[in-house]
């Protein structure tokens, strides 16, 4: 089976850990010639009501990232600053 790419849309934040993750991928250099399998993570998409109840979630495996692209700013706007990071996987399951 093949699944989509996983684009994550999310807030600048001062957490940086998504950003360090990416940086490990970009800085391995496949010396032992398994590739970036060691930084591939599972993970999820938690989906919650107005309570913080879980309605749903998205559990995904091995991902790991494969592109990211930085906040537009414009000095006339008050926009948000938003980052996307695309995931890819293998394997995504709904529970």
């Amino acid at each position: 089976s093949t699944w989509d790419n996983i684009s994550l849309r999310y807030g600048v934040t001062n957490d940086v850990s998504m950003l360090e993750w990416r940086s490990l991928i970009l800085l391995d250099e496949f010396e032992d010639g398994g590739g970036n399998d060691g930084h591939r993570r599972n993970g999820a998409i938690v989906v919650k009501n107005n309570q913080m109840e879980v309605v749903r979630r998205y559990e995904f495996l091995e991902a790991w990232p494969v592109s990211w692209e930085g906040p537009s700013f414009t000095a006339d706007s008050s926009d948000l600053a938003i980052e996307t990071m695309e995931l890819a996987h293998h394997g995504l399951y709904v529970s």
